[in-house]
């Protein structure tokens, strides 16, 4: 192939861009070896370049052979196929057929091999050629199954994994159902902290309440506990866990939600973040959307804020208690204003709520 027959733009000034299949580069030269391994890297970067702008370097090969074998359909319109919504049956069946197929054409090819080898003896360049042929087809056939059947597998992995993720967290309010709340059923509670205790049973029955749509307000996830501090969240927390039967050992949305509640006890007054808060819970790792998170935070008597937009890619959320008598929307409007402030690193270990300003906020 010479320069001007090659397809491919190269800059002539640039070593590194000049493209390896054009003779005159070193046509009756001795190349220096650095120069002809900047003109392999250049070719093998563009082989790679292409494949990964067709989806992967299988769909690239087979985007070659296309143009290859067939120029005049690469040139007839797109040689991507259409998305095609794949049901979970679908893929499964799939997946039982590919391997097959992958068999097969490995028969064909060691078939195609020896004819290959024979021809080649027999110096029949005709045949072999055709043959040669066939068996890169048949190749890169067998490239574009192993690569289908490596997606499929990837997104069989993830529907799994999505599904497990979505029994982890509807697990929480079947497994934080409300037990009977009565001396005999919680012994070791004096009759002070039994009344705290079916305070807090009552309020967690009430399902519906911990959602987003009825927590949130504006920039801010108010927790519908009411009446109830940390302290007493994790004291009666901790009966209620005993009362459901769930040993203290088992890790168990009891124990992350007690835990996050005394994180916050011995962090008052300082910002915590809701992923580091999730985190020394030791919340499920396959938890990872920040909704997922708060839905099951709204169980304690805390209030999460909003810094950034919704849909930035700075939003992160910070946690606090919930006092009483504070009114949190007019508490969102303040955050709003003062948001900038809110996200600098120099207010971490301040206070998010002065005494004086949530008795400025309890009036209406």
């Amino acid at each position: 192939v010479t320069s001007d027959t090659c397809t491919r733009k190269y800059s002539d000034s640039d070593s590194h861009t000049l493209c390896p299949y054009s003779r005159p580069r070193f046509e009756g030269k001795r190349p220096k070896v650095g120069d002809l391994q900047k003109a392999a890297g250049a070719e093998a970067a563009e082989g790679y370049g292409f494949a990964k702008k067709n989806g992967s370097r299988a769909g690239g090969a087979q985007g070659e052979a296309g143009k290859r074998a067939a120029p005049e359909k690469a040139a007839g319109g797109p040689a991507r196929r259409p998305a095609v919504s794949v049901t979970p049956n679908q893929r499964d069946a799939r997946l039982m057929l590919i391997p097959k197929l992958m068999s097969d054409l490995d028969d064909m090819i060691s078939v195609l091999t020896k004819q290959k080898d024979e021809f080649i003896a027999a110096s029949n360049s005709a045949a072999a050629i055709t043959v040669i042929n066939t068996l890169s087809e048949k190749r890169v056939e067998r490239m574009a199954l192993q690569e289908e059947l490596r997606q499929l597998q990837a997104k069989g992995k993830k529907a799994a994994a999505d599904k497990r993720r979505s029994a982890g967290e509807g697990a929480l309010l079947e497994q934080l159902s409300t037990p009977e709340v009565s001396a005999a059923n919680i012994p070791a509670a004096t009759t002070s902290e039994l009344e705290t205790v079916k305070l807090l049973a009552d309020q967690l029955a009430v399902k519906d309440s911990f959602a987003k749509e009825s927590t949130e307000i504006g920039r801010l996830r108010v927790s519908p506990i009411d009446g109830i501090t940390l302290e007493e969240y994790v004291m009666a927390g901790r009966h209620l866990c005993s009362a459901r039967g769930h040993s203290e050992k088992t890790v168990c949305p009891c124990n992350v939600l007690i835990r996050a509640a005394t994180v916050l006890v011995k962090k008052r007054g300082e910002r915590v973040s809701m992923r580091q808060l999730w985190k020394d819970a030791g919340g499920s790792s396959g938890v990872t959307k920040a909704r997922n998170i708060l839905d099951q935070l709204m169980h304690i008597p805390i209030v999460a804020v909003r810094l950034g937009t919704s849909t930035g890619e700075q939003t992160s959320w910070i946690v606090m208690a919930k006092e009483p008598d504070v009114n949190y929307k007019m508490l969102d409007g303040m955050v709003g204003a003062v948001e900038p402030a809110l996200s600098t690193p120099a207010l971490s270990s301040k206070p998010m709520i002065s005494t004086a300003r949530r008795e400025l906020l309890g009036t209406n």
